[in-house]
């Protein structure tokens, strides 16, 4: 019988992020620390709109977590 995935979809909060990725894309996360994991940012640091940026409440950029990663993961609360 196939193994079910969950969906991105289902994902509501960063420790759920970091689950799903370690859950359904073997990623090597419970190796590292959380706070080693991300890059914290201001949303004027990335140059976001101040109408939308009075929405968010965090945004989080995960660290790759290989050396050839070709891609970033951010995480943003509303």
């Amino acid at each position: 019988m196939p193994m079910q995935h969950r969906s991105i979809q289902t994902v509501q909060t960063f420790d759920a992020l970091l689950h799903y990725l370690e859950d359904e894309l073997d990623c090597p996360i419970n190796e590292m620390d959380v706070h080693d994991l991300t890059f914290d940012y201001k949303p004027e640091e990335l140059g976001l709109n101040p109408k939308i940026a009075a929405k968010i409440k965090s945004i989080k950029q995960l660290r790759p977590l290989t050396s050839s990663q070709p891609f970033g993961i951010f995480f943003i609360e509303f």
